[in-house]
């Protein structure tokens, strides 16, 4: 008799955008069976001073969030990923360029005088903008602790059934390798090699880099690792 149980995605991402990735998930396959266990949170500082800026750079819409909770007012803005751009862009801030990731926009901003400009980012950062960039300074404005897996979704990967795992950040993979020991077969969606290599030492069924660090390369990542973890669970 064939299996038609549908294989587990297991969300790691803060609530929200796990919400937000799962929507878009389940407007191409409306059957996914998805179980959110955020392993980061977001917790947006106080009190933090801000220095004078002409112009920001913003790599995630909780740098804008923590920004404007500060006081801190529409300004020229230099973004990371269309969604922070297009956020901003609804708050009153005038998007002077978009890259898809750090790496691409670090380019843009060397060729510029960085005098002035504020880079708005969380305690966790892949790379500090304010070391390499003279004249750039760089400002604190949430914080993303770790939390454990819930028991749904340890249950989950210790079971018989596969489970895809769409993966978001380095810190994020590191942080979900640490806490499994899968026995479900697991199929890894990877937003960079950067995050890939978290979890060298976790045995994987199958794995996939998204040909762009962006939601719509990890969908497209994730459904085909869907369909890959379906061959195997033989579900309709």
């Amino acid at each position: 008799m064939l299996k038609t149980t549908m294989p587990h995605i297991v969300l790691t991402r803060p609530q929200a955008a796990s919400n937000r990735f799962a929507e878009a998930l389940q407007a191409v396959r409306p059957d996914v069976s998805v179980i959110i266990s955020p392993v980061l949170s977001i917790t947006y500082l106080k009190n933090v001073p801000l220095p004078d800026a002409k112009a920001l750079v913003l790599t995630s819409v909780h740098g804008l969030e923590g920004y404007l909770r500060q006081g801190g007012e529409p300004t020229l803005a230099y973004c990371v990923g269309k969604r922070t751009a297009l956020k901003a862009r609804e708050r009153g801030f005038q998007i002077v360029a978009i890259e898809e990731s750090l790496a691409k926009l670090e380019p843009v901003l060397r060729k510029i005088d960085a005098t002035g400009l504020l880079h708005v980012h969380g305690k966790h950062v892949t790379g500090n903008l304010s070391n390499q960039i003279i004249g750039m300074q760089d400002v604190v404005v949430y914080d993303q602790p770790a939390q454990a897996l819930t028991g749904e979704a340890q249950k989950a990967l210790s079971g018989e059934r596969a489970v895809v795992l769409p993966l978001f950040s380095p810190r994020s993979a590191r942080e979900v390798a640490r806490q499994i020991e899968p026995k479900a077969p697991v199929f890894a969606a990877f937003i960079s090699d950067a995050a890939k290599m978290q979890f060298a030492d976790v045995t994987l069924r199958g794995g996939l880099t998204a040909e762009r660090p962006d939601g719509d390369a990890m969908c497209n990542a994730t459904l085909t690792l869907l369909e890959a973890a379906c061959a195997l669970e033989a579900c309709k």
